[in-house]
């Protein structure tokens, strides 16, 4: 009996000093949200350049003269000379698939060029340059 009348009034003592949640003292209570919307500076997109041959030295041949254009458009368009940047080149077999069984399909040369687009204004002229490329070469942009 006695332990039940030392639980109730440690139980009755512990809620009556929790029942005020503010303490008694002088205190500052701050609670705050805030949002800001802002309209988009800068533009990142990368242009994939590719070429597959049984040559390596034709492939990368191509493929460094093309991302040598690509550059130059882009810094003849305006874009910051900082603000583009590629890849090392990744030189790897080219294999494709019929029947369960791999064929060699050469050497497939690959870089990635990265576009940091300070000036919005410039991307679609940048585009129109790219869509230009792609229709002399093989390239792919995400």
């Amino acid at each position: 009996m006695t332990i039940r009348i030392i639980a109730v009034i440690l139980t009755l003592a512990s809620w009556s000093s929790g029942a005020d949640p503010l303490p008694n003292k002088p205190h500052v209570y701050v609670e705050g949200s805030a949002s800001i919307e802002v309209v988009p500076d800068t533009i990142t997109f990368t242009v994939s350049l590719e070429k597959i041959s049984e040559n390596i030295g034709e492939a990368k041949s191509d493929l460094d003269s093309r991302s040598l254009k690509l550059i130059d458009v882009c810094l003849q368009a305006g874009v910051e000379k900082g603000s583009i940047s590629t890849t090392t080149l990744s030189i790897r077999p080219h294999k494709e698939y019929k029947d369960g069984h791999s064929i060699s399909k050469g050497t497939k040369v690959s870089r990635q060029v990265d576009i940091k687009l300070k000036n919005l204004e410039l991307y679609p002229q940048i585009m129109a340059a790219l869509i230009d490329l792609n229709s002399s070469y093989k390239c792919i942009t995400s």
